[in-house]
């Protein structure tokens, strides 16, 4: 079995987990989780499986597992571990420290505020590696727990800070500016949408200061760095580098060159504006009216503007996010490297999990529809043809998307590991889907298909236009 073969072993345990009955109206999580030893052989469990209540971990390392040394081993569990639990309860990243396994999968983020990424944190801190599931896995577990996610979410917006520590980085008040230098309007209509009223009421000043979007300086209300940066009128004069610098090129001359700053959910506004006049297009005559046709997908250009200005690094000084047109392709830098437990390679193939170093950004831009929760830009850039997807590379500090146009994307040569990362990625396939991946004819395509299945790659099954393929 695969690690995704565990994976989809764990979701199927998790949706046998049984609600525990309650005075109150919480809805606890469905979970599931397997342990893999080390000889390969495997133990699963769910939540409430042989007591109501149990956590899914307790189960599977302490009724399950009982006196077992299990060092070593593998875990893949649905959610993320709880990190705060009741004397005499150990809380379940605890246990799995305490059993000494290599490895931790987790498949989504518990948004509850005693959580929350602390138990993500708590396992790398103690040296357990810890990997996310890919996009298309999370999003199952997220529909089976749609309910519980929906209260977790409200309880960390409405959960008051209970600690005496100093907040500091982006979430601190920023000197010398006040509410007058955010935008009001922009700031009541995100209030709106979230479902609560407008600045001037009690109830919009304290869901500003739970999300840390507003705080109290000297008795006074004040922009934190988040707040300014998402909704102030001048952030720039604060945080220099906190926009996007563009750049179009033709031959060896620069056209044009502009910095977009202000608030960051008009950056990528005004950034489109500006790019899509620019970027090689040509007059599609083949339909009764008339179309403009990009060399490059636009939507896809949108997402990764987007997804650099949600993820990018604040914190690193000197450092803008860049957008370069040129005759050959499109680059897009966006300073920082990705955010634990996220590696490069799942960038480069666009399989990351959804997770973000900001996640107060992403919730912003998700409820104003400025972007998806839910990692479905990458999903749309991985059914590209191989040779339209955008080449991802590190170069500190920043992480570089390059974006072939048109008429670099004309080279066919398939490597053996672009056909590794295929069958990765397709565990079984058609014909249609090999060759739109490669971006091949259907002549193409059946010919490497018939080399790979007589050099033992891959096997056929069905018949006709119902044949598909898998790897060996």
């Amino acid at each position: 079995m695969t690690d995704l073969d565990y994976m989809r072993l764990s979701i199927e345990e998790m949706r046998k987990s049984i609600q525990e009955s309650r005075n109150d109206d919480k809805i606890s999580p469905k979970v599931g989780a397997v342990l893999v030893r080390n000889d390969g052989s495997y133990v699963a469990a769910h939540r409430g499986e042989l007591r109501e209540g149990d956590h899914a971990e307790y189960t599977l390392l302490e009724r399950k597992c009982t006196a077992e040394n299990v060092t070593g081993a593998v875990v893949f569990t649905t959610l993320e571990p709880c990190c705060e639990r009741h004397m005499p309860k150990v809380s379940c990243s605890q246990r799995l420290i305490e059993a000494r396994v290599r490895k931790v999968y987790i498949g989504i983020e518990d948004p509850d505020p005693t959580v929350s990424g602390k138990g993500k944190q708590r396992l790398m801190e103690a040296g357990i590696e810890v990997a996310m599931y890919p996009p298309e896995l999370q999003k199952e577990i997220e529909e089976a727990n749609k309910d519980f996610l929906q209260g977790a979410y409200k309880r960390r917006l409405m959960k008051k800070e209970e600690t005496d520590e100093p907040v500091t980085g982006l979430a601190a008040v920023v000197p010398n500016v006040t509410i007058a230098d955010l935008r009001s309007t922009d700031l009541n209509r995100f209030l709106r949408i979230i479902k609560v009223k407008d600045l001037q009421s009690e109830e919009g000043i304290s869901a500003l200061k739970q999300l840390q979007i507003i705080g109290e300086k000297e008795g006074n209300l004040a922009p934190t760095g988040f707040g300014l940066l998402l909704f102030g009128k001048n952030p720039q004069f604060t945080f220099q580098n906190a926009a996007i610098r563009a750049i179009y090129k033709s031959g060896t001359q620069e056209r044009d060159m502009q910095t977009f700053g202000g608030a960051l959910i008009e950056q990528s506004k005004k950034l489109y504006e500006w790019y899509q006049d620019k970027i090689p297009s040509h007059i599609d005559r083949n339909s009764p009216v008339r179309q403009k046709i990009y060399d490059y997908s636009i939507e896809v250009i949108s997402e990764l503007v987007k997804n650099a200005i949600i993820h990018r690094d604040y914190t690193i000084s000197g450092a803008p996010i860049y957008f370069e047109i040129n005759d050959e392709n499109i680059i897009i830098k966006s300073p920082g490297y990705p955010v634990e437990p996220i590696k490069l390679p799942q960038i480069q193939t666009f399989n990351a999990p959804s997770l973000s170093r900001n996640p107060l950004v992403m919730f912003v831009f998700e409820k104003l529809n400025l972007a998806e929760q839910r990692g479905l830009g990458f999903g749309t850039i991985r059914q590209l043809p191989r040779n339209q997807r955008p080449i991802v590379t590190f170069e500190d500090p920043y992480i570089v998307f390059t974006l072939p146009l048109t008429k670099n994307t004309r080279n066919n040569t398939i490597a053996p590991n672009d056909i590794s990362r295929f069958l990765e990625e397709h565990p079984t396939f058609t014909r249609a889907q090999f060759a739109t991946y490669f971006a091949l004819s259907d002549k193409s395509a059946v010919r490497l298909i018939n080399k790979m299945i007589s050099e033992g790659i891959i096997n056929a099954s069905g018949e006709k236009r119902g044949v598909k393929y898998a790897k060996i």
